[in-house]
């Protein structure tokens, strides 16, 4: 098992190390679309929303894999490679990239060695106020931002107010989950309309 650890102030996500092919063989696995449909189990189905925390070094490419729901990765430490649809995206710190329902993605360390610290969080489009294409009208730059400190911190915070009410479930937690998914797409209309795409592709994964 990959080392994992605690993090922030809710839960953990480990993987175990799985026997996949090189990420030169990922490349062409992605040209050829020989992805597989993940099944995403939510906590509760009216509920639709799911977070992960990861600390973790990881030193394998993933499986090649596609969902129905949105897919949003917020990296705070490490650097890693998304692959989506062919186009690779390296997150560093503070880097958000969004994955849009049905669209086949991957992922890979940038570098093996270093600890990745990361949120996860997955949600149908519709519990966010989203049509099933989960595209936001008018914003065409939702897919990779680099956050200000401000932003990464809100965002943040608003991923663990999500997990608190998840865990406490107190009168009317599943309505805050909604509202608080909501905020979220509001905070990347905001983060996209500051900024073009963060950064290119890694040449070095080119």
């Amino acid at each position: 098992m990959v080392p994992c650890y605690p993090s922030m102030k809710y839960g953990w996500q480990g993987w175990a190390r799985i026997a996949v092919p090189p990420l030169t063989s990922y490349t062409v696995a992605m040209k050829q679309q020989r992805a597989r449909r993940e099944a995403i189990t939510f906590f509760r189905k009216d509920v639709p929303i799911q977070l992960l925390w990861y600390r973790c070094a990881v030193d394998q490419a993933l499986p090649i894999t596609y969902h129905p729901e949105i897919e949003i990765h917020f990296v705070r430490h490490g650097t890693v490679v998304y692959t989506v649809h062919e186009q690779k995206h390296l997150l560093r710190p503070n880097s958000l990239l969004v994955i849009y329902p049905n669209e086949i993605h991957t992922f890979a360390p940038d570098n093996p060695e270093t600890i990745i610290d990361k949120i996860t969080i997955m949600f149908d489009p519709a519990f966010a106020g989203l049509p099933a294409s989960g595209r936001m009208a008018g914003y065409r730059n939702v897919r990779h931002l680099h956050l200000t400190a401000a932003e990464a911190a809100a965002f943040a915070s608003v991923a663990n107010d999500i997990q608190s009410e998840r865990d406490l479930q107190l009168v009317e937690w599943s309505t805050v989950c909604r509202l608080r998914a909501q905020e979220i797409v509001v905070m990347l209309k905001r983060a996209a309309g500051q900024r073009v795409e963060a950064e290119p592709a890694n040449p070095a994964v080119a």
